[in-house]
């Protein structure tokens, strides 16, 4: 009998041993799949319904565009894309030649457990789409047409609206001016579509410049000039980002009246990838913060609930011993790498974490001409702002021995050319008198040259703070983290059995012994439950022989 298989992406099956090896819970990602094939058979029944909300966004009729078959989807890990090939007339001569309807795909999103998340995510990329074009007008970034939000509202680009639209715009516009707020440049008006209680959605201008980072990057990637082309190209994106302090630890959001406010929760990949899995946060949606030391520790509180709540989350005893000691070092280590007495660590700036190959476009010589994705973009302290770990195609727990040697010299480069372009802003804005900013307080110029950015990082480097900060942002990598890079400057040796059980009783004030009982318990249940995938996905493969 054939070992049965469950196709996971278009182009990857698995195996049950390959399943149950996975460190992460399998069973959203077994059934990923066929969700996602029945969202676009969905959608297909629809395309009616997606073509009139693309001719009421762009103001076009439906002869003016095609919208492309479904072999030309594209499928990402919390998205699906659908191109819109735009004809070339005097009717849209103001438009783009390409365009993405961009929806959420709802169980990718935890939608399930925790309703609003799709909602939440359209509102808080939206809004960070309007900040950017707003306050960093030199940043790369696709024009946003039009916006979705399910069962409630949509909003269209002014410049596409009729004119009676437009006038209507502008009398709410003052109105909002008188109030002390900026309506951003976004018409509402009530959905009607027959996809509108289910389906929220963006369009977008497609990038035509360029190509993705990704398309080039393994075979130019260590191409010294090409590399510092695409290194410039990020330093000037962080730099345009630091020189705009922000109120609060928080993320853009876009609310009904079609103003942006500083006001939801710091939005992160892993916020929608733990509530995927039934993992809670324990942050509400609404929450802000103007403390670091508070974020950073509810940051750390990710994993703890992983642990808690990720049914094969603990291997065994040393696996146990091995993340418990791990996460009550590097909460007993915070205020060692983040010190309450450093001002730069209350200065919050947004940030874009998603900023990797597949999301960065650049031209032949590696010019940045293009940014896209921008659902995760949180302010957050600006000592989380870091040198990109994937210089070297590595990921962060792979980098020692002589990966590590290979990233210290990419980072060390990276570092020279952010300096070189922080002395030319330098020189530029000492020739320039400020520029006034907008109303509001979305913008705040940042202290130019106080503390240089270049200088932050290298000491981060130094002194280990960087590698603090990788094990905050990884899904499950800070264990191997803390023991590759921050372990050895504590402990000249370290004994599992010794300083690890003694650092996992830290961990929490219940008896680590039945919590790992516990957890081995839920992983014997979650393995059966992986086999019965597996057992039914055998019976159907046999009964279509």
């Amino acid at each position: 009998m054939t070992e049965a298989k469950i196709r996971t992406t278009k182009w990857k099956e698995v195996t049950l041993e390959q399943a149950l090896d996975d460190d992460w819970d399998m069973i959203p990602t077994l059934t990923a799949f066929s969700q996602t094939q029945d969202f676009c058979q969905h959608l297909e029944h629809h395309r009616t319904a997606l073509e009139n909300i693309i001719s009421r966004h762009l103001g076009i009729s439906k002869a003016d565009f095609v919208l492309l078959d479904r072999e030309h989807w594209v499928w990402g890990s919390f998205n699906i894309c659908l191109p819109i090939d735009i004809t070339r007339s005097r009717r849209t001569a103001k438009l783009p030649r390409q365009a993405i309807l961009r929806l959420p795909l709802p169980f990718r999103c935890g939608e399930k457990y925790s309703p609003g998340n799709v909602e939440e995510k359209l509102r808080c990329e939206a809004a960070t789409y309007i900040w950017l074009r707003r306050n960093c007008p030199s940043i790369p970034i696709p024009r946003l047409l039009g916006i979705g939000i399910p069962a409630v509202e949509a909003f269209t680009a002014i410049e596409n609206e009729s004119l009676w639209h437009r006038f209507l715009w502008h009398i709410q516009r003052f109105r909002a001016w008188l109030q002390g707020d900026t309506l951003a440049p976004f018409f509402r008006h009530d959905r009607s579509d027959t996809l509108s209680s289910t389906h929220g959605y963006l369009l977008l201008e497609y990038v035509m410049a360029g190509d993705p980072l990704s398309s080039s990057w393994q075979k130019y990637r260590q191409h010294g000039t090409r590399r510092d082309n695409l290194y410039r190209g990020i330093s000037r994106i962080l730099l345009d980002l630091a020189r705009v302090l922000q109120p609060r630890i928080g993320s853009w959001t876009l609310n009904s009246r079609g103003i942006i406010s500083l006001t939801n929760r710091p939005l992160l990949d892993l916020t929608m990838l733990w509530n995927r899995h039934e993992i809670p946060t324990g942050i509400p949606k609404t929450l802000t913060y103007t403390s670091t030391p508070c974020y950073l520790q509810d940051l750390l509180s990710y994993q703890d609930l992983r642990l808690r709540h990720q049914p094969n989350a603990i291997l065994g005893r040393p696996d146990a011993v091995f993340q418990l000691s791990a996460l009550a070092a590097l909460r007993a280590l915070q205020p060692v790498f983040w010190k309450s007495q450093d001002s730069r660590d209350e200065s919050f700036v947004l940030t874009l974490p998603d900023l990797h190959q597949s999301n960065i476009f650049v031209d032949d010589d590696w010019n940045i001409v293009g940014v896209i994705d921008f659902e995760f973009a949180p302010v957050q302290p600006i000592g989380i702002v870091h040198v990109p770990t994937w210089l070297t195609d590595k990921g962060v727990d792979e980098l020692v021995g002589p990966a590590l040697d290979e990233y210290r010299e990419a980072h060390d480069r990276f570092l020279e050319v952010l300096q070189e372009e922080e002395e030319s802003a330098d020189r530029e804005r000492a020739s320039h008198h400020p520029s006034l900013l907008p109303r509001g307080e979305e913008a705040v110029p940042s202290p130019a040259a106080k503390h240089h950015l270049s200088s932050r990082l290298r000491q981060d480097w130094q002194t280990g703070k960087m590698w603090f900060n990788a094990a905050l942002r990884s899904t499950n990598a800070f264990p191997l983290v803390f023991e590759q890079h921050i372990q050895p400057r504590f402990f000249d040796k370290f004994d599992p059995d010794m300083e690890g059980n003694a650092l996992m009783r830290l961990w929490s004030e219940e008896d680590c012994e039945e919590f790992i009982a516990k957890k081995l318990r839920d992983k014997k249940g979650y393995e059966e439950r992986v086999r019965g995938l597996f057992d039914a996905a055998g019976n159907r493969a046999q009964s279509q022989v």
